[in-house]
């Protein structure tokens, strides 16, 4: 009521002054609804007036305050005269909520802020704090600013793009980032990976991240075993792959769904076993070592060994070394830690020991019908070896060739060449512990006579020695084809070269018939070489003694 009567006195001093004006009010006339303006004027002392508060009101300084659209009638007005100015109030756009926001995992796309609405001729800028991003132009629909993906609390601004009146939207929204989660799974059974044949065992997985109600699925070797429990149990067999693939429903988890595997190891169950392994074999040499090393089967990783000679524990270890003599019997027992044995302890089988004394192997050829043949006669060669031990392979050669596929201690040949000698050679591998594995050759030369006289010659020389092998008595015969009546010189040695007979036979008429006796007739047994000598000439024949 005040101002209404204040309004209409005022009115009527307007109209008493109406004819009296000052200089004109100057300043913005423009303004937004709650938004002011300052006006002014030269003359001082004045009283302003608003003609419509409802839209503006008007301080005593001149400062025009926006109320809502409109427009009102400021005059300013003194005892000297009045000024005035038209005040237009223009609207603020539109408010509407802030929508959107929340919070997203590190590794997603972010988060969308937008508008419950918009405004055409709007433009709406949006904050994250201080930093902005727009404009936005209103559209009349409800607005999406987008992914955004910075964290914060976004508010936005409307602009009516005419006046330039902003206004705040209504509420703010908050982007929160949630860190990624590393999610994982392992498999655990209480007993390792490495178990025995037929326990059954129970598989638990071991979640990390995997959150309130993770899944899980179990395979082994690939195939779907059908359970989804946090538990599997059945028998493992050697090699089986268990596997368990968890999905995890923790937030911001860094994988849909991992996988733990497990590949099992499964020994058997069985007797532990142990043998022995002779080095170089169970026969040795007289007053030499032997070397017995264990081979254990199902030992475990740490087993012990007791080595027993002829009833007495004499060692431990792996490996036992001694000198035996013949007849020494040996074992071994074992002590097995192998993790899944059904005894604890195995006894190898007992080995005896074949002790060799040292001897020297010979070898002679034996012909038959003998070292003279007639053409197309056949001639059989056999090797006798003595101390030549077991086990004997022969290999024959023939005038430097090696007869193919004859590998006895028997040759049989009637394609002897005439009238060339031909030579016979053997070597013999094989032999005992205290025996050479290759005996030296010897050889024997064949020679073919349609008379069927001996052919061992040198220079014509003609000379037999027979019988071969005999006991130790010899005789040798021959001629000489030069007539030689003087002596030649009778020598044997053995195969190791010590002479063990010498003497000078003579000769008559240019023929050889004289005897040898070796050692009285007793003789050692084997192969012994016979060396005739006729001046610078010499001959060489293998005799045997049996």
């Amino acid at each position: 009521m005040f101002m209404k009567c204040f309004s209409f006195l005022l009115f009527g001093l307007l109209l008493a002054l109406r004819s009296f004006a000052i200089s004109p009010i100057t300043g913005v006339t423009h303004l937004c609804v709650a938004g002011t303006t300052a006006l002014a004027v030269a003359t001082t002392g004045g009283i302003w007036v608003s003609s419509n508060t409802a839209v503006a009101t008007v301080g005593t300084s001149g400062v025009v305050h926006g109320v809502v659209p409109g427009t009102s009638t400021i005059t300013y007005f003194t005892s000297a005269g009045l000024a005035t100015a038209m005040v237009t109030v223009n609207p603020l756009p539109v408010v509407f909520a802030v929508t959107g926001g929340g919070s997203y995992c590190a590794d997603d796309s972010g988060v969308h802020i937008g508008l419950a609405g918009s405004q055409p001729g709007v433009n709406y800028l949006l904050f994250n704090g201080s930093s902005s991003s727009g404009p936005f132009a209103g559209t009349g629909l409800a607005s999406d600013f987008g992914w955004q993906t910075a964290a914060g609390i976004y508010t936005v601004t409307g602009t009516i793009a005419a006046t330039g009146c902003t206004v705040a939207m209504a509420g703010s929204t908050t982007v929160i980032i949630n860190p990624m989660i590393m999610d994982s799974v392992s498999i655990t059974n209480g007993v390792g990976d490495t178990i025995c044949a037929g326990v059954v065992t129970t598989f638990a997985a071991v979640p990390v991240a995997g959150g309130s109600a993770p899944g899980f699925r179990w395979m082994v070797n690939g195939v779907n075993v059908g359970t989804d429990s946090i538990n599997y149990t059945y028998a493992p067999v050697n090699g089986d792959i268990i596997q368990v693939t968890m999905t995890s429903n923790v937030a911001c988890a860094s994988a849909d769904s991992v996988t733990g595997a497990d590949t099992m190891t499964v020994f058997p169950n069985a007797f532990p076993v142990v043998a022995i392994v002779a080095t170089p074999s169970l026969e040795v040499c007289k007053g030499f070592p032997a070397v017995l090393t264990v081979a254990p089967l199902y030992g475990g990783p740490s087993p012990t060994y007791t080595w027993n000679k002829d009833g007495v524990n004499v060692a431990s270890g792996s490996s036992y070394t001694f000198v035996p003599v013949l007849g020494d019997t040996v074992y071994c027992t074992m002590m097995s830690d192998y993790r899944c044995r059904l005894a604890d302890s195995a006894v190898s089988t007992t080995v005896s020991m074949i002790v060799d004394s040292p001897v020297t192997p010979y070898i002679a050829i034996i012909p038959s019908p003998g070292y003279v043949i007639a053409p197309g006669e056949s001639d059989t060669l056999r090797a006798v070896v003595t101390n030549g031990g077991s086990h004997l392979t022969f290999e024959w050669v023939v005038n430097g060739t090696v007869v193919a596929d004859d590998t006895s201690d028997t040759y049989i040949s009637n394609t002897f060449a005439a009238p060339y000698p031909d030579s016979i050679t053997c070597t013999v591998t094989g032999g005992g512990a205290c025996r050479v594995s290759s005996y030296t050759w010897v050889y024997i030369v064949v020679s073919i006579n349609a008379l069927g006289t001996p052919a061992y010659s040198l220079s014509g020389d003609v000379l037999n020695v027979f019988p071969n092998p005999s006991n130790g008595m010899f005789s040798v015969k021959g001629s000489f084809g030069n007539g030689n009546s003087s002596e030649v010189q009778l020598e044997v040695s053995d195969m190791l070269g010590r002479i063990i007979y010498s003497n000078n036979a003579p000769v008559n008429a240019g023929q050889l018939n004289t005897g040898i006796t070796l050692n009285n007739g007793e003789a050692n047994p084997g192969l012994y070489i016979l060396t005739v000598r006729s001046g610078t000439q010499s001959q060489v024949f293998h005799i045997l003694v049996q």
